[in-house]
């Protein structure tokens, strides 16, 4: 059992899907401990099926499987890389365009949610609008206000 958060996000990279859309007994549900939730897979131990589930800063759900892939080179053994890429079909399919979908939307998350958007675009707002040499504390105060959505108790996060 991971003892943090933290280690999950830094360990596990591999998503998992929601154990409830399994069949019931599927997976046993173990804590949260230290805001880390684990469902069991088979009603047996920890395993590679074991699914750990974690909230972020930004309430954010996220499931990891218990696995690591790791990919070596032929003759080179000490070349290797985790979570082979995926490369979509040149034939244009419903699942590929599904799956163009998916990364998109991955990719804005991740933009969305990264520690330096919020102050990046504060600084550009502040400069457009009102004045084009900011304080650190008025950009302070305006990239909160992005990450959270409230500002002086206007908004609703």
């Amino acid at each position: 059992m991971p003892s943090s958060v933290e280690e999950v996000f830094s360990t596990l990279t591999i998503g998992a899907f929601d154990p409830a859309a399994y069949d019931a007994g599927k997976y046993e549900k173990q804590g949260p401990v230290n805001g880390v939730t684990a469902y069991l897979a088979d009603g047996g131990g920890y395993n590679t099926k074991t699914v750990f589930e974690v909230t972020d800063e930004h309430g954010r759900v996220h499931r990891f499987k218990n696995t690591k892939e790791l990919v070596r080179i032929q003759g080179a053994s000490e070349y290797a890389f985790r979570n082979a890429p995926g490369f979509m079909s040149v034939l244009n399919t419903e699942a590929d365009v599904r799956d163009a979908q998916y990364e998109t939307e991955a990719a804005l998350d991740h933009y969305f949610y990264h520690e330096n958007t919020a102050p990046f675009i504060a600084i550009r707002f502040i400069q457009r609008l009102v004045s084009s040499n900011p304080t650190p504390k008025y950009v302070k105060a305006v990239a909160t206000a992005f990450r959270t959505g409230v500002y002086e108790g206007i908004g609703e996060g």
